[in-house]
């Protein structure tokens, strides 16, 4: 009858992997990370893709602002147009001569002025330029406008322009021209 050895190898020694034969180990440790390489080509990629979709970006936050102005001024000549109803006083939506900010003013029972809203400045919000026919558009209890003729509210930033139209009896057009 003949004996068998068994030979017995450390446990840490002995590769966690399926093999039977034991993991050699050598000085070196591996790394967790990325190779200077594949850093490189991922940045080049980046790059390249920023590069042609910039002009699209900027050219889609050019129009959102001009329209973003357009819709808050056209807001604001409806604002007064409202308070002007509803509260049965005339009321005035107001730009300054630079045409950079915009406003709307109450009258109250006793020929003060107040204002409805916070001002709306256009430039700093919006980095747009705005242009008008009026200063000042000016609401009766009613809510129909005293203006001898119809008139234009325009914002632009580069080439991007967007129109508010008010008639002459105060009613708001949007992307009109007069």
């Amino acid at each position: 009858m003949a004996l068998a050895v068994r030979a017995e190898i450390p446990i840490s020694r002995v590769s966690t992997t399926m093999s039977n034969t034991p993991r050699r180990t050598s000085g070196l440790t591996a790394r967790a990370g990325f190779t200077l390489a594949e850093l490189m080509i991922v940045i080049s990629t980046m790059a390249i893709v920023m590069a042609i979709a910039a002009p699209k970006i900027t050219a889609s936050m050019t129009q959102a602002n001009v329209r973003s102005a357009n819709v808050e001024m056209s807001r604001r000549i409806a604002m007064a147009r409202q308070a002007a109803i509803r509260r049965g006083r005339a009321t005035t939506f107001n730009m300054n001569a630079a045409h950079t900010k915009a406003w709307v003013n109450v009258t109250k029972n006793d020929g003060t002025t107040t204002l409805l809203a916070d001002t709306l400045f256009l430039a700093v919000k919006y980095g747009v330029t705005a242009t008008a026919t009026v200063d000042q558009i000016a609401y009766d209890g009613r809510g129909f406008a005293s203006l001898a003729a119809d008139q234009t509210f325009a914002v632009t930033k580069g080439s991007v322009t967007r129109s508010v139209c008010v008639t002459a009896a105060g009613f708001i057009l949007n992307g009109c021209t007069l």
